[in-house]
């Protein structure tokens, strides 16, 4: 399942110890054999300025346990409120109702770590999320992709 929210769950680094759970609400976690890293990156300000999140395999670590290092799945509650705005609903209502169930989820991936570091050699995927998204709208998706090994820019338009 690549939707949805799951208060507690198993990291794919603690399928061994099946009660092991996380305290946060958090989006589903990443099944690859890699641990994911994630960053923002943009290039300068303005028009001609890039800004996208990377999500990268990183050194292993169990994910539970470092959930501490787990940024949220929407950067700021506007961004809730653009996504009501997009579906022309009333913001003030929608917005808050969006922002309580979805403000404090959280992306099970170790923000600003550093990427695995050697002679590995890792495909990257370029991502856009689509009409009426952001960088963050399949954080899932792009952490589940590199998971399995790719390097993942999601780009904010």
């Amino acid at each position: 399942m690549l939707c949805g929210f799951y208060p507690r769950s198993r990291s794919s680094s603690a399928k061994k110890n099946k009660t092991e759970k996380a305290s946060k609400k958090h989006l589903p976690l990443p099944t690859g054999r890699y641990t994911v890293g994630s960053l923002d990156i943009i290039t300068e300000y303005g028009l001609e300025g890039v800004f996208f999140r990377l999500y990268f395999p990183t050194n292993s670590a169990d994910i539970l346990q470092r959930e501490s290092e787990w940024p949220l799945w929407l950067p700021d509650k506007k961004y809730g409120k653009g996504y009501v705005y997009f579906r022309r609903c009333n913001t003030y209502v929608y917005g808050k109702v969006f922002n309580f169930f979805g403000g404090d989820t959280h992306s099970p991936v170790l923000w600003h770590s550093a990427p695995i570091q050697g002679s590995h050699k890792f495909p990257v995927l370029l991502f856009s999320h689509g009409l009426g998204g952001n960088r963050t709208t399949c954080a899932t998706l792009g952490a589940e992709i590199a998971s399995h090994g790719f390097i993942v820019a999601s780009i904010e338009h």
